[in-house]
């Protein structure tokens, strides 16, 4: 199943964004954007991450925290195919050697993406991991965030959402912002209530 899954999935996630009219939106101009960021991104709206940042990924390269599981196996195949990397690790699992692999990853000017809430929530949660790594390396925060037209939504703990074929997707980034001087807490709420600006 991991070796079939993910070439399945990716074609079937290819063939729907071939039907998806997208429309992008960026706060700060593209050309403007500093570097290295972290993307933050809601578990549920994860698809966003191959589809959404796939859209500039050509110039910004990424890799994602993902969870070292099979079934982050599967997804971290996927996002291969896409060209997105991964940092395999979670809150629940191997948190601290990613959290190192990410910072040493800043270190060379790539971008890094972040489910706070993930890998098992709850949902519209955030982690400690996002606000350490933002703030030992100084590093912006831009969320990401997309709406689609009309979508399937899983009955699961985040939600996770599924663009219906010919739907109208639009992406949001949102402007960088830092976490300096902020306390965990703090920090916490303030990443919170940007990615819920264009939450579904």
């Amino acid at each position: 199943m991991i070796k079939i899954m993910p070439k399945l999935g990716y074609v079937i996630m290819k063939l729907l964004y071939v039907t998806y009219k997208k429309k992008v939106h960026f706060a700060t101009p593209l050309a403007s954007l500093p570097s290295p960021l972290i993307i933050t991104v809601w578990h549920g709206e994860l698809l966003s991450v191959f589809g959404g940042y796939g859209i500039f990924n050509k110039q910004r390269p990424i890799d994602f925290f993902i969870s070292e599981h099979k079934d982050g196996e599967i997804i971290a195949t996927i996002a291969s195919y896409f060209g997105v990397g991964s940092i395999r690790g979670s809150s629940t699992r191997g948190g601290i050697k990613a959290l190192r692999a990410a910072m040493k990853t800043l270190d060379t000017k790539k971008d890094i993406g972040i489910t706070p809430d993930g890998p098992k929530g709850p949902r519209y949660s955030v982690a400690d991991g996002v606000v350490v790594l933002a703030q030992k390396k100084h590093v912006p925060i831009m969320t990401l965030n997309f709406k689609p037209s009309s979508f399937w939504r899983i009955n699961s703990w985040d939600g996770f959402i599924i663009p219906k074929p010919f739907a109208t997707v639009e992406y949001y980034f949102g402007e960088p912002f830092l976490l300096d001087n902020l306390s965990i807490k703090a920090a916490k709420q303030v990443v919170k209530e940007r990615m819920m600006h264009h939450a579904i």
